[in-house]
């Protein structure tokens, strides 16, 4: 018999129970969509307001370097495709700063790959069509995904929560060709990148928070929902609220709790943008190792000697496997003093079966089972690690 089968928001440390904070709604969110292997998912996919308008009118772009915020927004600091002087590097450039100039048709562009009415989740998802007409002032709208009003998400007996994310008019892929350039151009430029943007720029971010994006996926609209913390195996029920406009239907869930989220928010007077809301990243994760003293390279809780846990301040801590992946290399490498990892790693050594992502003990097995972590060249197929050593 379990006394404590329906808890789970409490741990039992030392013969005291003791509260767990909850997990944010953004950690949930890309934790349960990262086994489809469509890169970062992004929970808040719209460009920050306070961008230029050109930025926000393109969203995040292939060679913008920056951090995933705590609430699952990207912010970007500089672009390496830019000039110094342009928009896309307002608060400026690193030291060193030198303009990437790519080959003629080295993005590849990949139109509607996700077409209209696609919905991503980690659960299976049918849904009930009925009729529905939405109108935004005097404009009709009237679109098949809309008339979605029902759906049942079939879970597992190991899943307590689902995600969806429903993309009405489909999204859009970009991808870097040829990634050689922009990964020694990381590697070369690490130390200069940290210094402009902790000591010029006088953010707190972590030594392994820079995101260098080679890949994204755009959408001009979304919707994104969380439910968590139902325990029955089966089905969890989700009913749509009628819509007053295209981005303002909503999910209620009766049998647990649950988080809507939709896109995009134009500000007065400005229009909806085609495919400029970001919805999921690739790239590279850089990480510096910090100067002695200063711990991990983005440490999350660490043991004081009273045997409590404290969290060091290094500015997001939003989790990425690239993360883990990446201090996972410094400390198996000990002279190496940076460490850039792609998004393809993690997702190479995901399994069909996977329907969460793996914890991290798991994660870091299947790594070191896959590549050489000590060479600048993986034992598969695919490139793995690159490290700089000093």
């Amino acid at each position: 018999m379990s006394f404590f089968a329906n808890c789970r928001e409490f741990e039992i440390s030392g013969g005291e129970f003791r509260e767990l904070e909850p997990t944010p709604t953004a950690d949930v969110y890309a934790r349960l969509l990262l086994p489809r292997k469509h890169g970062f998912p992004l929970f808040h996919p719209a460009p920050c307001d306070d961008l230029p308008e050109p930025a926000r009118r393109t969203g995040t772009q292939i060679g913008d370097v920056g951090v995933v915020t705590d609430d699952g927004s990207f912010d970007p600091i500089f672009n390496i495709l830019y000039p110094a002087d342009d928009l896309a590097n307002r608060f400026g450039v690193p030291a060193d700063f030198e303009q990437v100039i790519l080959p003629p048709h080295d993005i590849r562009i990949r139109r509607l790959q996700h077409p209209p009415g696609t919905v991503l989740s980690n659960t299976a998802v049918g849904k009930k069509r009925l009729g529905l007409q939405a109108s935004v002032g005097t404009n009709p709208i009237i679109r098949p995904w809309e008339e979605a009003r029902e759906a049942k998400a079939s879970t597992n007996s190991k899943q307590t929560a689902t995600v969806t994310l429903s993309l009405p008019d489909g999204a859009s892929i970009s991808d870097l060709a040829c990634q050689e350039a922009f990964r020694d151009y990381a590697m070369k430029h690490a130390k200069q990148w940290y210094a402009f943007v902790n000591d010029d720029l006088q953010r707190i971010i972590g030594h392994g928070s820079l995101y260098l994006i080679t890949g994204v996926t755009k959408s001009t609209s979304w919707r994104i929902t969380t439910v968590e913390n139902f325990l029955e195996k089966g089905e969890v029920s989700l009913k749509e609220a009628v819509p007053i406009s295209a981005a303002d239907a909503s999910w209620e869930s009766e049998s647990a709790s649950s988080t809507f989220n939709y896109g995009p928010h134009p500000q007065s007077g400005e229009e909806t943008w085609q495919d400029n809301q970001t919805i999921f990243l690739r790239g590279f994760k850089v990480a510096l190792r910090p100067p002695l003293g200063l711990g991990p390279a983005c440490p999350r809780f660490e043991d004081t000697s009273n045997g409590e846990e404290w969290q060091e301040d290094c500015g997001p801590n939003m989790f990425h496997p690239l993360d883990i992946i990446n201090q996972y290399i410094l400390d198996s490498v000990p002279d190496a003093v940076v460490a850039v990892t792609h998004d393809d790693e993690w997702t190479s050594v995901l399994n069909e079966s996977d329907d969460e992502f793996p914890e991290d003990n798991e994660l870091i097995k299947r790594i070191s089972n896959k590549f050489d972590i000590n060479s600048s060249s993986g034992t598969d197929y695919c490139p793995s690690f690159f490290i700089r050593w000093e």
